[in-house]
């Protein structure tokens, strides 16, 4: 995947460089502000989901806990969000302000990438980079994944670079451990990368084998104490297996092309048939998939042509949702870091149009791109005719529906659910807090007289700790609030004081 192939073929096909005439520099400055915008605009207009609230929670305790706090998410990006609240301050804008620099960061890095993958391409990859959706929600959520992302795109530069001119190994390993530091996941790009290096260039081995001694060496203690954690019995990354198991890499890859605005999949729609989802949002996903579908054909077909860059891209796209699929990793933040590479072979479909078919796939993308952000900025809500599902977890509203009937004791099932509620509840009265662990156990719940539960994110032992609830008290109210993963508010009187102990599974 040598440059000067790359410009060899660029030259026979007789192609200019999308988007071309205005000064490199000055292009570039442009979308890059362009993406700034986009990324601080409305950065607080949602409130902080659990995930986010795990991050605030962490971040105000102590060092120890702050780097010690999750085995599943390695500490570099919560030692850098409490360095940045320890200058500027704790809120849900500070929290999120370093994910939307990840984000302007990770469109540069996209086009350095694209520079010397496909030069022809990368003013259109720069582009797609700055409107991408999906890149825009991860850099407005206070959570490691933009971080993740930024760092899987410029260590893919760095081994590219090192790939064509053979210099920077140095410069690969260190940011290789910071991807690792990022997030578990990072082995997969390294794996993508390892793969390259031995199926297609197999020089300066010595270089290559050292660099990932250093790498390995320089995540093994963390790594050593995640898996202890782990085995200890913390709690296991995979959970439930949902519905529709095999289709979830086309439903990750659709939300990382199209974003959180459409083709949402929240409370409300996890519980729908999958024939009612199709029915409802096929008419505004099914059109915008075809066109960027088309386009990563075409993409594909392009890179069809330069061998290096056709392994390497589909090592990064395609063995990651296997090998998630394998552990139970199913979640579509997990593959997050796949999405500037997806854009780069769109860029490359681009790129590989000529004449009014190019203008007609451009004016495309730019009509798919726009709706895709106004349904995400004007979520909750309704666009065209199309109802605009995502939002973000309502716990402002819950906290308020528990502060409103004045309990005595608030439980918490899972218990790890009340780092978010927590942070919208302080200031507050004081209240006895009981949390249901995932193994089922509920401690003594004393002589309270009245009791809320609050419920999220729960694999099914909501229907256990109901029941146990409802044969001892009395239900006087409930309340959903169905956003994103839903959190529902169950209220009860007369809670009697031998309620407690193991809930046995019906």
């Amino acid at each position: 995947m040598p440059a000067a192939s790359t410009a060899t073929i660029r030259a026979a096909d007789g192609q200019r460089p999308l988007l071309s005439g205005a000064p490199e520099w000055a292009f570039v400055a442009v979308a890059l502000a362009g993406a700034a915008m986009l990324r601080l605009w409305q950065l607080g207009r949602q409130p902080l989901w659990l995930d986010e609230g795990h991050t605030a929670a962490w971040v105000r305790g102590p060092w120890r806990e702050c780097i010690l706090a999750d085995p599943f998410h390695p500490p570099l990006f919560h030692g850098l969000v409490k360095l940045f609240v320890l200058v500027f301050g704790l809120s849900e804008t500070t929290l999120r302000v370093l994910p939307a620099i990840f984000g302007v960061l990770t469109v540069f890095a996209t086009w350095l990438l694209l520079k010397r993958l496909l030069p022809e391409a990368a003013r259109a990859g720069l582009v797609l980079a700055a409107v991408s959706p999906s890149l825009i929600y991860y850099s407005q959520e206070a959570r490691d994944y933009q971080l993740f992302i930024f760092l899987s795109v410029l260590s893919t530069w760095a081994f590219v670079r090192f790939q064509q001119t053979g210099r920077g190994m140095a410069l690969y390993a260190l940011l290789s451990v910071c991807l690792q530091y990022s997030h578990w996941f990072g082995a997969m790009v390294l794996l993508a990368h390892e793969i390259v290096f031995w199926t297609r260039v197999r020089a300066r081995c010595r270089q290559w084998l050292l660099a990932r001694f250093l790498v390995l060496a320089g995540f093994l203690p963390w790594a050593l104490w995640a898996l202890t954690e782990v085995f200890g019995g913390i709690h296991f990354l995979g959970g439930s297996r949902p519905k529709h198991l095999l289709l979830r890499p086309a439903a990750s890859w659709t939300r990382l092309l199209l974003g959180y605005g459409i083709a949402v999949g929240n409370f409300e729609r996890r519980s729908q048939p999958l024939a009612q989802y199709l029915r409802e949002d096929g008419p505004a996903v099914c059109p915008c998939l075809l066109l960027l579908g088309w386009l990563l054909l075409r993409g594909a077909l392009r890179l069809g042509r330069e061998t290096g860059t056709r392994e390497l891209l589909a090592c990064i796209l395609l063995l990651p949702p296997v090998l998630a699929l394998g552990v139970g990793a199913t979640a579509d933040r997990y593959l997050s870091f796949q999405a500037p590479f997806l854009l780069a072979v769109i860029a490359a479909g681009l790129a590989a149009v000529r004449g009014r078919a190019r203008l007609l796939a451009t004016l495309g993308c730019a009509t798919v791109f726009s709706f895709a952000l106004l349904a995400y900025y004007a979520s909750p809500g309704s666009l065209f005719g199309y109802r605009l599902r995502y939002a973000k977890e309502s716990w402002p509203e819950a906290v308020q529906e528990v502060r409103s009937v004045g309990p005595d004791m608030i439980v918490f099932v899972p218990d790890y659910i009340s780092d978010a509620f927590n942070w919208y509840w302080n200031p507050g009265p004081e209240r006895k807090v009981v949390g249901v662990p995932e193994s089922g156990t509920i401690p003594d719940l004393g002589r309270a007289r009245r009791a809320a539960v609050v419920l999220s994110h729960t694999n099914g032992q909501e229907r256990t700790v109901l029941a146990h609830f409802d044969a001892c008290c009395r239900r006087v109210e409930s309340r959903l609030f169905p956003a994103q993963a839903g959190i529902r508010v169950y209220i009860y009187d007369a809670v009697l004081p031998s309620l407690g102990g193991d809930i046995q599974g019906p």
